[in-house]
């Protein structure tokens, strides 16, 4: 499922530039949200799988799609990891995974090729 978000996003840069803005911003958002206020409801909206894997299906779409320096989507990188490193100070489990996914997604976009 996620390899067709993947490949469905290649087909509009721009569109899905303006989405994934708008859903990393959302997810630094609750991140925020749940380090300023440090409540249950904040701990559960950011230490749970579904916003893990989220952070890992759009560190799959820059990795697909921001690989050109030229890239639309490379400038979301940089928000992208310090969201995923925000997140992984939590958990050891959510750490090692997002780590992982950190790993996956500069090598993935660095200028050596992957292949």
């Amino acid at each position: 499922m996620s390899s067709c978000f993947v490949d469905l996003c290649g087909i509009d840069p721009g569109a899905t530039y303006q989405h994934a803005f708008v859903y990393i911003r959302q997810l630094a958002i609750h991140l925020r949200n749940a380090i300023q206020k440090p409540t249950a409801d904040a701990y559960r909206q950011v230490y749970n799988w579904s916003y893990v894997n989220c952070l890992r299906l759009w560190a799959q779409v820059l990795c697909a799609h921001a690989r050109q320096h030229t890239a639309p989507l490379r400038q979301l990188l940089y928000p992208l990891v310090q969201v995923t490193t925000g997140l992984g100070l939590g958990f050891l489990t959510l750490t090692l995974t997002l780590t992982l996914t950190l790993t996956l997604t500069l090598t993935l976009t660095s200028t050596r090729s992957c292949r």
